[in-house]
């Protein structure tokens, strides 16, 4: 969970950085564009001075300018197209990024439940297990004879089964012989281990 937690920081600059990159961009295109609407060439400058010249040029200027301005039109509609398209994919972008986050979280929030309830599970086969050591412990203290006779009332094999087994092998050998010799033959037959099926 501290994993997502460190990850949102990262996503939110990232996010940020590619929204700063986009900007960047479109003021360069704006720029480059004036820049270049605005700037004299130089050998136009010389020309300038020479008074034929000069008519010629002005003449020249006037057409090249009307010619000019609807080119660059067109190429600042251009960039201004391109750049819109950028920023519709700059915003998919962002909502793919979203909704992955989104399914991250969600995931983050299943796997810590999915956490919490096998700790609860565990705690459970836990006590379950001290108890079933207790009660062992309990039927050990017996007398093996009394012992048995207790198995034999509990009618539950694999209980009986469980607490035989968490106790040594020569008092839950002394108990068993004191026991029902049918009750006994089925409590050995869960304390055997099962065969695997061969393939």
């Amino acid at each position: 969970m501290t994993e997502n937690n460190n990850t949102l920081p990262k996503r939110k600059k990232l996010k940020t950085f590619i929204l700063i990159i986009a900007l960047i961009v479109f003021a360069g295109v704006i720029i480059f564009l004036g820049f270049f609407a605005k700037s004299a060439n130089p050998v136009n400058y010389l020309l300038n001075d020479t008074p034929v010249v000069k008519n010629i040029m002005s003449r020249a200027k006037q057409k090249l300018f009307v010619d000019e301005s609807g080119e660059q039109e067109n190429q600042l509609e251009e960039q201004r197209a391109s750049l819109n398209e950028l920023a519709d994919q700059l915003q998919n972008m962002e909502d793919t990024l979203d909704k992955k986050e989104e399914e991250l979280n969600n995931r983050g929030i299943d796997l810590t439940k999915k956490e919490t309830n096998l700790k609860i599970q565990q705690a459970k086969l836990n006590a379950q297990y001290d108890n079933m050591r207790k009660l062992s412990s309990v039927y050990s203290k017996m007398d093996p004879n009394a012992a048995a006779g207790s198995l034999n009332k509990l009618n539950d094999n694999n209980l009986a089964a469980q607490i035989l087994k968490n106790m040594g092998t020569d008092k839950a050998g002394a108990i068993l012989s004191n026991m029902d010799p049918g009750q006994a033959a089925a409590i050995t037959k869960v304390l055997a281990p099962q065969e695997t099926p061969q393939e």
